[in-house]
């Protein structure tokens, strides 16, 4: 899985200076780490652009949605092995696609009945690079990255005596509620059609 921020903009974030490489290699695995737990908690192999390859089982309806999204485009398309073309107008027997929700509806034909019987490659994503993402999902990765960082000194604590005898107490999240919110707004959830 990509990384979905750089290691110029964790540094940036963290005020931490550019020409500073101590801290390198660790704020670099806190990136890796925290983009493959939000590529999991929003249920996508990839945010970026990507080609997959699905073999589905027919389910006799018309319409049936990829694993993937964005759909950028629908590559080939067979059912029961027969190929199956776009539809040059939306009512010609063929396929059409809902890019954003990744479905692809059948005009003329089905998705016939069998196991295994349907065969899909395509490309879908945000873009080719993480300047092509949705803002809020690199913002999203830098305030979790910025939390973990911050908040790892306390990791394993629930609450700590100080030496003036005041005793402080650790919040524990899983993550910021700000990157809930953007989590639950790009997970994917496909729909049985």
């Amino acid at each position: 899985m990509p990384d979905l921020t750089t290691l110029d903009a964790l540094k940036a974030r963290l005020k931490i200076p550019a020409d500073n490489s101590s801290a390198n290699d660790d704020l670099a695995a806190l990136i890796t780490q925290t983009s493959a737990d939000f590529h999991g908690a929003t249920h996508r192999q990839s945010l970026l652009n990507g080609n997959y390859w699905e073999r589905r089982d027919g389910q006799g309806g018309d319409k049936l949605v990829l694993r993937q999204a964005p759909l950028v485009n629908l590559a080939t398309l067979t059912v029961s092995g027969l190929p199956i073309l776009p539809s040059p107008d939306g009512v010609q027997p063929g396929y059409v696609t809902d890019a954003a929700s990744a479905t692809i509806a059948l005009i003329g034909s089905l998705f016939v009945r069998g196991y295994g019987n349907v065969a899909i490659q395509y490309t879908a994503g945000f873009g080719a690079t993480i300047n092509d993402l949705p803002q809020e999902i690199v913002l999203a990765v830098l305030d979790w990255c910025e939390y973990r960082y911050r908040t790892r000194s306390t990791a394993g604590f629930a609450s700590r005596r100080m030496s003036t005898g005041e005793t402080v107490t650790y919040e524990k999240l899983e993550m910021p509620d700000s990157v809930r919110r953007v989590v639950e707004q790009y997970k994917r959830r496909v729909a049985i059609l």
